[in-house]
């Protein structure tokens, strides 16, 4: 169908007419544009709020491996002071126990026979002795399963 215009009216209508209808499309794409631009600024508010969560999840996880790195240095290091105090306190109970022994007239180190002091001061330094040797191995065992447990906690490095 062929349209044919009669009239300089006719054109001016028609013009106006596929003004308005270009005026509509443009309204409608730009309408379309700000909808998928609004989409857009929607999704990434969303992107960085999940970035921000994120990002303060691992601060916290990594304040809370320091945490348990510092308590673990904390107790290695008291655990250290203890054992060489143990050791020290060992080495003297050893000493003491040799004199007793060479007290009671039993065989020295360099194989003299000694007069003795009497059973008491012996039985005493064993049971000291004994004492210590629990309570440092109790101790030891109560800081080795504190580690153990931080490490486990914590995964820290063995």
């Amino acid at each position: 169908m062929c349209v044919t215009c009669e009239s300089s009216d006719d054109i001016v209508f028609l013009n106006a007419a596929i003004e308005a209808m270009k005026n509509a499309h443009r309204e409608e794409l730009e309408k379309t544009h700000r909808s998928q631009l609004s989409g857009v600024n929607s999704d990434i508010d969303q992107l960085r709020l999940q970035y921000e969560e994120e990002l303060q999840s691992i601060h916290r996880e990594l304040e809370d491996k320091k945490y348990a790195t510092d308590k673990y240095k904390n107790i290695y290091t008291e655990l250290s002071i203890v054992k060489a105090k143990t050791d020290c306190d060992i080495s003297k109970l050893k000493e003491k126990l040799l004199l007793a022994t060479e007290a009671l007239g039993e065989k020295s180190v360099d194989g003299s026979v000694t007069s003795g002091y009497g059973t008491m001061y012996t039985v005493y330094t064993m049971y000291t002795m004994y004492t210590m040797y629990t309570m440092y191995t109790m101790y030891t065992m109560y800081t080795m399963y504190t580690l153990h447990t931080l490490r486990t906690l914590y995964t820290l490095p063995s």
